[in-house]
């Protein structure tokens, strides 16, 4: 008895016409000619999507880090995409303000929150992937009327170990 999820069906159909790519894909990387893109092996987190027009570094979604290895601080932020680095610096774009395809984008009121959190090691031994997913999907407690029901009084529904992994849905 338990509700379906949703799901959405893509039907392809090879087209009449040839579809030329400059896209290369080796060891842990995709590349073209507009970007760079390099995936952590043990982590499968995107570590670089380098422009190659701009000549900018995007290091990847709710946060960046800068570090040596041995030491470092990342950069959590809730809702922005844009980073670079330069000179031992990490900027995070705040707007863009663009006026295609949506003139009215990034105008008026804007908030958002953001995190430093400084740490030892990399950003894989930081466990810098789950703080941000952390600071993104906070948990809600939400309490309830005493109810009776089959379950004991506490009860686990899902254990993930080693920690490095998240476990998201």
């Amino acid at each position: 008895d338990v509700p379906s999820m949703g799901y959405k069906v893509l039907h392809v159909v090879a087209g009449e016409k040839p579809f030329a790519s400059d896209l290369k894909a080796g060891g842990l990387t995709l590349e073209n000619a507009a970007l760079k893109v390099t995936v952590d092996p043990q982590t499968g987190c995107i570590t670089s999507l380098y422009d190659k027009k701009t000549q900018f570094e995007v290091p990847a979604l709710r946060w960046a880090d800068l570090g040596d290895g041995r030491h470092g601080f990342s950069l959590i932020n809730n809702s922005k995409y844009g980073y670079d680095d330069k000179d031992n610096v990490l900027r995070i774009s705040l707007l863009r303000s663009p006026t295609w395809p949506d003139p009215e984008a990034d105008r008026g009121h804007q908030h958002f929150t953001y995190a430093l959190y400084p740490h030892a090691g990399d950003w894989q031994q930081a466990l810098t992937v789950r703080h941000g997913y952390e600071y993104n999907y906070t948990l809600h407690a939400q309490q309830v009327e005493a109810h009776t029901g089959s379950l004991p009084a506490q009860h686990s529904y899902a254990t993930v170990m080693p920690e490095n992994v998240v476990l998201t849905a």
